[in-house]
């Protein structure tokens, strides 16, 4: 078993394709009180009463790209279960599957109510996510098969609507190893942090050859939970079942005055970006607005045409088309110009600042550590003399910078705090 190793790296995936993409949008955007089996799903077997049908409203979850979009899923008890199909299944890395859910009723006993399954199985079911109930609120839990399940220690509150993830881990090792790992959001999505998981199982069962189906399911009285569901993203990374993922911010001083470029994933219904400026770092007014191309990738520019005087500090508000935001991280810049490389600050905690000489074609920064290991890469903009780099994510510790300008190299070291 690989359980020494669950530090849950999802950048180092093996997936049946090479791009990141979303595999299964689903909002239920649907009349209400049609069965979901009129709207693209497939029953499972041949029990068809009490059917899984679309319920008004939806749910609503800030900051989530499906959130108040159509309706929504209702699941009882004792009836009919479902699945549908995602584009393209997944038989190695990871496959992830993110919605929103809000539990009115759950038994003590607990059931599952949600689950995996290969594209050509209606019974072979993985990362089963059960809801059973604790007196006060109810518990969260997942198995990777036919297992006990792994709950959450947490009590959550009946009513209110969670942002789940649901991930499944071929582990690669055995027939056995694969595992799963249960993500919860509670209020809002605040950064593109990736958060811990409440809950992981491993299990002897058989792993999954591939996975490619989501399925609802209502179990029998005595133990399935009355709730709802909503929005459900399937993909084979993790941020591209949240929302907008800002994949990197950064500034340059071209000509005395600021470019900032940024690049995304995952825009779904994405209404734009405010460039937000500030003298200290603290207070910020706005500087301007570009529109989401709402595009799977893309890149975008903007320059401030005020030449900097001192430090200044740059963010941006990314806003979605329901209304809900979340914040960059901020990057700066210095008016000080230097013949040489020259970090600031240092020791530094979130962004440096990288005075340098004037960036011709193919410049870049590598950030080294002391025992020789490159740990970031960023490429420069012609004719840039300073550079903001996120260092935010870096180890505490000592780093070397190498500025390649253009075969000239030139180095410096900072302390990241």
């Amino acid at each position: 078993m690989k359980k020494l190793f669950i530090l849950l790296s999802f950048c180092l995936m093996t997936i049946i394709y090479s791009d990141a993409q979303t595999l299964l949008l689903e909002n239920c955007n649907y009349t209400a009180g049609q069965a979901l089996t009129d709207n693209n799903w497939i029953q499972i077997g041949t029990v068809a009463t009490n059917p899984i049908n679309v319920v008004s409203p939806g749910l609503t979850f800030s900051g989530f790209s499906g959130s108040n979009i159509g309706n929504a899923a209702g699941l009882t008890t004792s009836g009919q279960d479902i699945y549908r199909d995602a584009s393209a299944s997944a038989s190695s890395g990871n496959i992830y599957v993110s919605f929103m859910i809000n539990v009115a009723t759950a038994q003590a006993a607990g059931d599952y109510f949600f689950a995996l399954l290969p594209t050509t199985s209606t019974t072979s079911f993985a990362a089963r996510t059960f809801i059973k109930s604790t007196g006060t609120g109810f518990q969260i839990g997942i198995a990777k098969s036919t297992e006990t399940p792994s709950y959450a220690p947490l009590t959550y509150t009946f009513g209110t609507t969670y942002l789940i993830v649901v991930q499944y881990i071929f582990a690669a090792a055995t027939t056995t190893d694969d595992y799963v790992s249960l993500f919860l959001y509670d209020g809002s999505i605040n950064s593109s942090a990736q958060p811990s998981s409440v809950a992981v199982a491993f299990g002897l069962s058989t792993d999954a050859a591939s996975l490619g189906r989501i399925a609802l399911r209502q179990g029998t009285a005595s133990n399935a939970p009355g709730i709802t569901v909503d929005g459900f993203r399937v993909a084979l990374s993790f941020f591209d079942v949240l929302p907008l993922t800002l994949k990197s911010f950064n500034a340059s001083l071209v000509g005395g005055k600021a470019n900032l470029n940024w690049s995304t994933s995952n825009e779904i219904n994405v209404s734009g970006f405010t460039i937000e400026k500030s003298k200290d770092g603290s207070n910020f007014s706005e500087l301007g607005f570009v529109a989401a191309k709402n595009a799977t990738t893309d890149t975008y520019t903007y320059a401030d045409a005020v030449a900097a005087v001192g430090t200044v500090y740059y963010r941006l508000k990314m806003t979605d088309k329901d209304g809900s935001y979340k914040y960059s991280q901020v990057v700066a810049l210095n008016a000080k110009q230097s013949i040489k490389l020259d970090v600031f600050p240092n020791p530094v905690s979130t962004t440096a600042i990288l005075s340098h000489t004037k960036a011709d074609n193919n410049a870049s920064i590598k950030i080294v550590t002391v025992d020789g290991r490159t740990v970031a890469t960023v490429n420069i903009q012609i004719g840039a003399t300073q550079s903001s780099v996120d260092v935010s994510k870096l180890a505490p510790g000592n780093y070397v910078v190498v500025f390649d300008n253009n075969g000239t190299k030139s180095v410096a070291q900072f302390v990241k705090q």
